[in-house]
């Protein structure tokens, strides 16, 4: 009986806290949910696509993230093909990574009172749903790159390799995080000629466990074209976004600053973390930070939160005096918290009572279940949706010229041409003008929508233009709750809605 109660005390802070933090997470983001972004639907656009149907690569554009969206094709089709699903699985992600953070940062710390420090950083920097596998993903390498440097093995190694892989086709840029970063810290671990092998041994098998989707590539569209039209898209990307960002300086700087930091610390190894566990997570950050922060850094930050909350920990743990890191991080954990109270407040929650939580837990089901505008980006598109959803048949599909990903989502309607939106810049190459073309051709299309107007999509794609002007499409400007639209439609069509959409 003793011993059972020496291992439960010794499970409580592996178990218990990690348990506490997801679900206090999980329901602080249930509670305080909004409006999706129009982002969020990049990636869901395609989940119901293949609920529709088709299939990626040979139907559509796969744009570097097929577990994401096949994730999320899963939900939709055992809990149904409504947002409440999917927020589901992106809280649940969300939730298991700030789990994650405390467990990792409570060891490299540790402190528990840093840990949840580090927990309620990351929470208040609210990442977004739709970014949760971006966090979590590169955390779980950690936790595993860490039990590999604690006893190396084969069959640690090889947990590593399959992770590798999972994390390159949730998003083929979290491959170039995880990888190298193992290289590094293999080569840290080994003797030099061991270290080669053992590398050459990870990187076959992550290859294993990527094979079957590659095989699929080649049969789907080609691998060459594949990897050539990713090359594009990520140099028009290049093209669009800005690397220096023009606010919010400071936070860029600190972050950017947090990883070599910790390298440069690394070599003061202690009992809770050695120099080849520093190496990998700050390498890693130092590729997501480098890669990710650009643009606007108060909605890039959020995306590398993780790491960085786990490495802070660590410096804190070692270089602030221990009679300070107790108050100290008492302190900043106080702070952040009421900074994430002030923003529940400024939505009205106010101090909930337990019975204003159970029924905002049921509102916010509500809302992502019948999809109401409370949830969606655009509300002004609204009259627009419900004609596609009530009034164009079903095996129909939305054309949609501009970012507006959460048309065809919302509409329940397939998405033409192979893109659930097109944003002028992007799919332009004559490789890719002729597959959306070909994809169009075989198509029923019920309505294109011109978010930023006709010209616009008849100077970025010409072919398709041509295709729906082949099929007695004309312009026509619907004025929308707020806000007009441009849309190309069938002449009869337009013959009786000139102006707004015609009722059912």
């Amino acid at each position: 009986m003793s011993e059972l109660r020496l291992n439960a005390r010794r499970l409580a802070p592996v178990i218990g806290w990690p348990l506490l933090i997801f679900v206090a997470v999980w329901a602080y983001r249930w509670l305080s949910m909004g409006a999706l972004e129009n982002d969020h639907f990049v990636a869901l656009a395609r989940a119901h696509q293949i609920l529709h149907g088709d299939w990626p690569i040979r139907d559509f554009a796969d744009p570097g993230q097929p577990l994401t969206y096949l994730v999320s094709a899963g939900a939709a089709w055992l809990l149904g093909p409504t947002l409440r699903s999917d927020v589901i699985v992106a809280i649940t992600l969300l939730s298991l990574a700030a789990s994650l953070t405390f467990s990792l940062a409570a060891r490299a710390s540790g402190s528990l009172l840093i840990a949840a420090a580090a927990v309620a950083v990351e929470v208040a920097a609210e990442p977004r749903l739709y970014n949760a596998g971006k966090i979590l993903i590169p955390l779980v390498a950690v936790a595993l790159a860490w039990r590999y440097a604690d006893g190396p093995s084969p069959a640690r190694l090889t947990a590593l390799a399959a992770w590798t892989a999972i994390a390159g086709l949730w998003r083929h840029d979290l491959l170039v995080y995880v990888a190298p970063s193992t290289i590094a810290m293999v080569a840290i671990v080994h003797e030099r000629r061991h270290a080669v092998r053992l590398a050459a041994i990870y990187l076959a098998l992550t290859l294993a466990f990527l094979l079957p989707w590659l095989i699929y590539v080649q049969w789907a569209g080609g691998i060459d074209e594949y990897f050539a039209a990713a090359v594009r898209f990520a140099a028009t990307e290049s093209r669009r976004t800005v690397l220096w960002p023009a606010e919010g300086r400071m936070a860029f700087l600190a972050t950017m600053a947090i990883p070599p930091l910790a390298v440069a610390l690394g070599r003061r190894a202690n009992e809770r973390l050695s120099h080849p566990h520093v190496v990998f997570a700050a390498s890693m950050a130092i590729v997501a930070n480098v890669v990710l922060l650009r643009d606007v850094i108060a909605t890039r930050l959020p995306d590398v939160i993780g790491l960085t909350a786990v490495l802070a920990a660590w410096i804190a743990g070692l270089t602030i005096p221990a009679r300070v890191r107790l108050p100290g991080a008492a302190v900043a954990l106080v702070i952040v918290v009421a900074l994430i109270g002030e923003r529940l407040a400024a939505q009205g929650y106010g101090v909930p009572t337990p019975l204003q939580v159970v029924q905002r837990f049921a509102d916010v089901s509500t809302m992502l279940q019948q999809e109401t505008p409370k949830g969606m980006p655009n509300r002004q598109r609204l009259p627009l949706i419900r004609y596609l959803a009530s009034c164009t048949p079903a095996a129909s599909r939305v054309l949609v010229s501009g970012f507006g990903p959460e048309i065809p989502v919302l509409a329940r309607r397939a998405f033409a041409g192979g893109l659930p939106s097109w944003i002028p810049g992007y799919h332009t190459h004559p490789r890719d003008l002729d597959r959306a073309a070909s994809r169009l051709a075989g198509e029923s299309v019920s309505i294109a929508v011109m978010l930023e107007g006709s010209d616009v999509f008849v100077d970025e794609w010409p072919p398709l233009a041509a295709d729906l002007r082949a099929r007695g499409f004309v312009e026509r400007t619907w004025h929308l709750d707020g806000s007009d639209v441009v849309v190309w439609i069938p002449e009869e069509l337009a013959a009786r809605a000139p102006s707004a959409p015609p009722p059912c």
